[in-house]
């Protein structure tokens, strides 16, 4: 941001919510280019900076404390801060070249998709950071925004598939029929999902699958979110929904994890000696889902009857897992409730479509886009309403998460 002489030194600093960084060289007085301040005075609140400052860096730390930085970025952008003669205190004539550079924070981890196993813990954070995500975003709502349309919109489910799928060779028969069925469940409800008196709107993240989640070195808690790119306007269940079904897809191959200790004691009243047994939430998570063992994937690809149910309970008690924690942010209204299993297959028909349309434009990104493929075809025939349970059916399992962990009515 100002001399490059010898004598380098670097300050950093945070304005506006972002971190900048000033590299400066102890050489002495040079001036700030007039632009910056041409610039400043164009800014609201900042009339009162002017004239040229003592230039050794101090002065743009001075500029960012005061909330200048964009008028420094915008000269720059300008082209306006071009090299600039100064005279340090020795008398020689120093050239300057000026720098703006934005430091962008992260978040240190790894994606969540490299977790070996899952943990009741995990998925209860997972939930609970995506709905801290719906509450931060809650009443936000740019223009652009309310614009925004694509494939990959709820709304627009059913008619992307009736759209795509017809002509998807790499589909047979029955595959295309399971879908086609999807879209017109999806075509149904389309007055509830675009009515907000119905199903609150908000801005939602919409993308949060296991590949931009953000846990912790120690896999025990998810920290972060990547990737906005799929931002858009929609029901808020949506956003919940979405993440569930990416965990539930992520615990086909990967089985929870070590159980906790068996038992936490928590003081209660009027039990005679002043304390009870809790089972852990780990424990509790098992109980309503049905298994207290973890699954190998090699069990998940059994077709038997029985096995399909305990492998849908299963899956559900983990979406139930995540859903627990969203709620103990952002508590759904029943009619949000109902809809979460529809919703579930929804996205999942969706990206089975649009994967398989995309890779035959984009062939070389094939293992991506097609990702979903193996283990979708066996998740969506499960969640198909009759097939194993009902919608009914499978919401109570869902919820019996809560209830295991010792909260009524399936609110965390």
């Amino acid at each position: 941001m100002a001399a490059k002489p010898a004598g380098n030194s670097a300050s950093t600093f945070a304005e506006g919510g972002r971190e900048w960084v000033s590299e400066h060289a102890a050489a002495g007085p040079i001036s700030t280019p007039g632009k910056v301040d041409d610039c400043l005075a164009k800014r609201e609140g900042h009339q009162n900076v002017s004239g040229s400052l003592r230039g050794d860096g101090h002065d743009i730390v001075a500029l960012m404390e005061t909330g200048a930085a964009p008028a420094v970025a915008e000269a720059a952008a300008d082209g306006d801060l071009q090299p600039e003669a100064g005279v340090a205190p020795d008398g020689e004539r120093r050239w300057c070249h000026w720098h703006v550079v934005r430091c962008l924070t992260y978040v240190r981890g790894r994606m969540l998709s490299s977790v070996a196993h899952l943990t009741s813990d995990l998925l209860l954070s997972l939930g609970r950071m995506m709905g801290q995500v719906t509450s931060g975003l809650a009443g936000w709502e740019p223009p652009a925004l309310r614009r925004c349309s694509h494939d990959w919109y709820p709304e627009n489910g059913g008619v992307v598939l009736r759209r795509l799928v017809p002509g998807i060779q790499a589909f047979n028969s029955d595959q295309k029929s399971l879908l086609l069925r999807v879209a017109d469940e999806l075509l149904a409800v389309g007055p509830q999902l675009s009515d907000p008196r119905v199903l609150p709107r908000q801005v939602c993240h919409a993308d949060a699958n296991d590949d931009n989640c953000v846990v912790g070195d120690d896999s025990e808690e998810v920290i972060g979110l990547i990737d906005f790119g799929d931002m858009a306007i929609m029901p808020r269940v949506c956003e919940v929904a979405i993440t569930m079904l990416y965990a539930l897809l992520l615990a086909l191959s990967r089985p929870m994890g070590p159980p906790a200790a068996a038992t936490t004691r928590h003081p209660v009243t009027g039990d005679g000696n002043g304390s009870t047994t809790k089972a852990t939430e780990d424990q509790c998570f098992a109980n309503a889902a049905g298994t207290a063992e973890a699954e190998t994937a090699a069990a998940v690809t059994s077709t038997d009857a029985e096995s399909d149910r305990k492998t849908l309970q299963r899956l559900l008690g983990v979406a139930g897992l995540v859903l627990c924690g969203y709620q103990r942010v952002v508590p759904l209204r029943p009619e949000e409730l109902e809809m979460i299993p529809l919703l579930l297959r929804g996205r999942l028909a969706q990206s089975l479509a649009l994967g398989a349309a995309s890779v035959v434009a984009d062939p070389g990104n094939a293992a991506y886009l097609l990702a979903t493929q193996r283990p979708g075809w066996r998740v969506i025939r499960l969640l198909v309403p009759g097939s194993v349970m009902t919608d009914e059916e499978m919401l109570r399992n869902m919820l019996a998460v809560a209830e295991g962990l010792g909260v009524g009515d399936g609110v965390c």
